[in-house]
């Protein structure tokens, strides 16, 4: 399957079949590989539930610590900003578990959890998200369906710059105008969504505030601590995490298109809750959040040779170099310290 016929479309050509995996892992894995899959309900729950409590505590704080000093205030501002947008990048990466049913096997108590504690939240639904993520970019992966693909066409992202983090940062910010216009688009955010959403809020977040500060003051803490972080920094966030996901140009496999991100940023900013762990997710996708870096380590010191040189990336302006090319130059090494 790696030669396949492509169609013309929109001046850009795509493949008309998707790209096979094109990875065996080792059979010790595969013995394995039933453990791995099992879901922990608790666990993710107690998951979503903290990166809510970071959500909602950081304007509680800010009422409680009676900040007067404008220096004090705007360092806590910056403070929060970051911090809510973080446990929102968490609870996006949660929804996207919960997309696979990796919250609970029972795709009901699955889909309740993670709309209540996950996607809702971000103004997103877990069905919603689903059916535009599984069917296309899982199982028509590398297709002019894939709209993960189209979206690095659309927006060029194969193009970033990572030479240098200014000239990163200059690419990231030049692409992130069009790609905030598409988002709520691409992930099927309608009036019910945002219906839902806002009802969340108003329970679990504007009413809490209102009682501590009053009705106005907590339409206000909600604009500076959600509205703000969620529309200006989130998606700063998010799109430096999709645009690090996948190398289409050049790759013919689903194993050389995709790319771990398991450096300390990724894993404590950029894709929270193991969702870094891009190869193996999309190798098994039933593997949840919580056993995704133990699934990449294991495989890493069963196939040194194999898994082990798939596109792995631990900076931001770092850029994997193909399997093919890595395994060549490996080749290379050894042959010059024999």
């Amino acid at each position: 399957m790696a030669n396949l016929a492509s169609i013309a479309e929109d001046g850009v050509k795509y493949r008309d079949v998707p790209l096979s995996h094109g990875y065996k892992p080792p059979k010790h894995f595969l013995l394995w590989l039933g453990r791995y899959n099992a879901t922990k309900l608790a666990r993710s729950a107690v998951t979503a539930l903290v990166d809510c409590m970071i959500i909602v505590g950081m304007p509680l704080m800010a009422v409680t610590l009676h900040l007067r000093q404008p220096v004090a205030i705007g360092a806590f501002v910056l403070l929060a900003w970051v911090a809510v947008s973080r446990a929102l990048r968490g609870l996006e990466c949660l929804t996207h578990e919960a997309s696979h049913y990796n919250i609970s096997r029972s795709h009901n108590l699955n889909d309740a959890i993670g709309n209540i504690l996950a996607a809702i939240p971000t103004f997103q639904l877990v069905g919603q998200f689903r059916s535009g993520h599984v069917p296309k970019h899982h199982q028509l992966f590398g297709t002019s369906l894939d709209p993960d693909l189209r979206r690095y066409d659309e927006l060029d992202l194969h193009s970033i710059d990572r030479s240098k983090i200014w000239r990163f940062a200059r690419d990231i910010a030049r692409r992130l105008p069009r790609y905030m216009g598409g988002w709520f688009r691409n992930t099927g955010t309608d009036a019910r969504t945002i219906a839902a959403a806002m009802s969340w809020h108003i329970v679990f977040y504007i009413a809490p505030l209102a009682v501590a500060a009053g009705f106005v003051r907590a339409i206000e803490l909600w604009a500076i601590f959600f509205a703000v972080p969620f529309l200006c920094v989130l998606p700063v966030i998010r799109l430096i995490g999709e645009a690090g996901e996948h190398v289409y140009r050049g790759s013919a496999t689903v194993f050389e298109a995709t790319v771990s991100n398991v450096g300390r940023i990724h894993k404590a900013l950029i894709h929270p809750h193991g969702d870094g762990f891009h190869l193996v997710h999309h190798l098994w996708p039933s593997v949840p959040h919580h056993q995704l870096e133990a699934a990449h380590r294991m495989l890493i010191d069963l196939d040194p040779t194999g898994f082990n040189t798939s596109r792995q990336r631990n900076s931001l302006i770092e850029e994997p170099a193909h399997p093919v090319t890595f395994r060549h130059s490996r080749k290379v090494q050894g042959a010059r310290n024999v």
